[in-house]
């Protein structure tokens, strides 16, 4: 593993970072440009589940790219849903209640 969570000559965070949990899990990884975040991020459950990903440029947030996450999660409940022989209107209204786009 290289290095990783340095400063530069002008005390700012440059380069790769890893945050971790307490545990020591990974919490988040990423590169920070200039002492802002730069690039994909990918953050972490402590079990080491993927709950989301950003795409920053120069620390502005430009891209969410978690949304495919949520809707491999979605793809595989209404999969799930359709075995039970649930009509496309019950399924619905049962996303609509979960508020899984929130």
């Amino acid at each position: 593993m290289g290095e990783h969570n340095k400063y530069d000559i002008h005390d700012r965070k440059h380069g790769k970072w890893v945050i971790k949990y307490q545990d020591g899990s990974v919490y988040s990884d990423g590169e920070y440009f200039k002492g802002e975040p730069h690039g994909l991020w990918t953050y972490f459950t402590d079990t080491g589940k993927v709950i989301s990903r950003l795409r920053f440029n120069n620390g502005v947030l430009v891209e969410r790219l978690d949304d495919d996450i949520r809707l491999n999660k979605l793809d595989k409940i209404i999969r799930k849903l359709k075995k039970m022989k649930l009509t496309n209107d019950e399924i619905y209204h049962l996303k609509e209640s979960l508020d899984i786009w929130n």
